[in-house]
């Protein structure tokens, strides 16, 4: 069997990239509706003002 090559090697390392950040990003937004939900939907102007630095 023959060693990965260079592109290889970076679709790997991309794609580890990817899934930590898509598990990141899926945590935060777990933890965000679950701390702030106030009713079975949140409406999308709370998670505008809750993302925009400026409070």
């Amino acid at each position: 069997m023959r060693a990965p090559t260079t592109r290889q090697r970076l679709a790997a390392i991309a794609g580890r990239v990817l899934t930590t950040v898509l598990a990141v990003l899926a945590t935060l937004l777990f933890s965000y509706l679950l701390l702030h939900a106030t009713g079975p939907t949140p409406s999308p102007v709370a998670l505008t003002s809750w993302l925009s630095p400026v409070a």
